[in-house]
């Protein structure tokens, strides 16, 4: 994401933003600010505790704050999750005073307006600044790639469940003659793949190259479709017009995949199971060229509404 918000925003210099002691002094010695603006996004961002802290201070700092395709977390999910971690109507308050409020997904407008902010746009998550311009018709050579990874109890459903409804899901897939390889996103990832693996008794790749965008996109482009549980391994595959089922550990997957109008291959952890998931497969290799052409308008869409976007808010800056 923060790949992609740096592209979209060229040609200004573009560093990582956090407040502490040490940059409050440097600006203070030195009497300069060291941003012109403050962009907050993508991820999961609105209605955090924390990052609302650092909103706040970097309003009191900052003349320009942007949100750039950030999600909002679901009050009532979190609510079982975390006590007292609530707090979108002071979201709104601070949201009020940015001078560009992009939200990831329908679902996080709707909580917005539900509080009272009115002035969000839909302008997709920011990975698919990053998405191929153009896409390759899938050729059904019946290669197939899963992600999925632990959520330690913050989820809609536990680890295991996962864990045993895709090795008995791979082991029928395999049986009807599908290649299946695995892709981490995320280091931690790995040791609950090569679980699955192990399980699944057969010996699977496990793709390596993950901290390559350009290597990712590649080898997702080459399946014929694609099973996720992290959120973003999804987004990326769909930026390579790779359909995909989405497996929903958060309400921020159903978002992303109702901004992409793909609700219908999302699977909420707690409803998911090994005749469901065959089902949707089918259902998704069966209609492949149509969800390919429905992926490469929403991508088109959202690549110019995310460009639109960063001209209002270069030409903010500039006019500042």
């Amino acid at each position: 994401m923060y790949i992609a918000i740096k592209k979209l925003l060229t040609p200004f210099f573009f560093l990582p933003y956090k407040h502490t002691k040490k940059t409050d002094l440097f600006e203070k010695l030195l009497n300069i600010k060291l941003f012109k603006a403050i962009c907050f996004g993508g991820g999961t961002l609105i209605n955090t505790p924390s990052y609302l802290k650092e909103l706040e201070v970097a309003q009191k700092k900052y003349n320009n704050t942007f949100v750039v395709g950030a999600g909002v977390r679901d009050p009532e999910f979190w609510s079982r999750i975390e006590s007292n971690s609530n707090c979108v109507s002071d979201w709104v308050e601070k949201l009020k005073v940015c001078k560009f409020v992009g939200v990831r997904g329908p679902i996080s407008n709707a909580i917005l307006q539900d509080h009272g902010f009115k002035n969000a746009v839909v302008t997709g998550d920011p990975a698919l600044y990053l998405a191929k311009d153009s896409y390759v018709k899938k050729r059904r050579i019946k290669k197939m790639g899963i992600n999925i990874g632990r959520s330690n109890g913050r989820a809609w459903a536990d680890d295991l469940h996962v864990l045993d409804t895709i090795v008995k899901y791979s082991k029928v897939m395999i049986n009807k003659g599908w290649e299946i390889s695995f892709l981490p996103v995320f280091n931690e990832d790995i040791a609950f793949i090569r679980e699955a693996v192990v399980k699944i008794g057969r010996p699977l790749t496990i793709f390596d190259k993950y901290h390559s965008i350009e290597k990712v996109q590649d080898y997702l482009q080459g399946l014929d479709f694609f099973v996720g549980e992290k959120l973003h391994s999804v987004v990326l595959a769909l930026g390579v017009n790779t359909p995909s089922i989405m497996l929903e550990y958060r309400p921020k997957c159903l978002d992303f995949m109702a901004s992409m109008d793909l609700q219908k291959f999302n699977i909420r952890l707690d409803r998911l199971s090994v005749d469901l998931l065959l089902e949707i497969s089918e259902r998704l290799c069966t209609n492949v060229e149509q969800v390919q052409d429905r992926i490469a308008h929403k991508i088109r869409y959202y690549k110019n509404m995310q460009h639109n976007m960063a001209q209002t808010i270069k030409n903010i800056i500039l006019n500042s």
